[in-house]
């Protein structure tokens, strides 16, 4: 992939703290920041949480792409791979209704538990993915992307660099020993959520029992008083680059393209 090319992503998904916490305000700073810089981002969307809002959906469409991030988020990977036609398939077709629009990529709810999953790329494949995005690069792992081959087709499984909540080190989902500490200035595929930008201590169990609970929390305690700080730090970041920001669906046509 072109060192110049920029993939930003948004999980749009709910608060682990509070599932019913109305999180388009957030969504909304997020677009505007994006506005800015003229970034082209992909949305990943967990359908049965924002289909009441296809207004949202269909604004966001006109300049990102729109994608799947499961029917309805599980709380554990077994749970979702229990549901996955429910959570793939019937996912797709509620948001591509929505945005009149095919929907070509897909995100696991759990970040690296389905690298290199042959069979769910197949499955994906099956119901009409172009790409699946779910599993993070680290010290081991330092490719863009994985190729495979169905039916004389390409399917592409991408590897993300880290999730952007603040622009250092210590804030990434996963703080790898040894790894180079500057690392964001060399990143190309960074992930956000909505839910990382707000105030609200969470409550001890789910601090250390949800599976966003153990990295998220603490930035609770940074935003507790000024929780726009995030917001300020994210547009710094951006502005910081200088890149061609595209869509996972840009990249799939360039490299096959189309």
């Amino acid at each position: 992939m072109n060192d110049n090319i920029f993939l930003f992503s948004v999980d749009v998904e709910s608060d682990f703290t509070d599932k019913n916490r109305d999180l388009t305000e957030n969504v909304i700073k997020i677009l505007e920041i994006f506005d800015i810089f003229s970034v082209r981002a992909t949305f990943f969307i967990v359908a049965e949480i924002w289909k009441e809002k296809k207004g949202l959906l269909q604004e966001i469409s006109k300049k990102h792409e729109i994608a799947c991030h499961s029917m309805t988020h599980p709380d554990s990977k077994k749970e979702f791979d229990e549901n996955i036609i429910r959570e793939a398939l019937q996912s797709k077709h509620i948001l591509e209704d929505i945005v009149q629009n095919e929907i070509k990529g897909f995100r696991s709810p759990f970040l690296n538990s389905h690298h290199n999953d042959e069979k769910l790329m197949s499955f994906l494949y099956d119901c009409g993915f172009k790409y699946h995005s779910s599993c993070l690069k680290s010290i081991f792992l330092r490719k863009e992307y994985n190729i495979f081959d169905f039916n004389n087709e390409k399917f592409v499984e991408f590897y993300s660099d880290r999730l952007l909540i603040l622009p250092f080190p210590l804030s990434s989902l996963y703080l790898r020993i040894f790894y180079p500490f500057n690392f964001l200035k060399r990143a190309s595929n960074i992930i956000i959520h909505p839910h990382d930008y707000l105030s609200g201590i969470p409550t001890v169990s789910k601090w250390l029992t949800h599976p966003c609970g153990w990295w998220t929390s603490p930035l609770r305690f940074l935003f507790e008083r000024n929780v726009d700080k995030g917001f300020i730090l994210l547009k710094n970041y951006i502005g910081s680059l200088n890149k061609t920001f595209l869509s996972y669906n840009d990249v799939v046509d360039l490299l096959f393209k189309k």
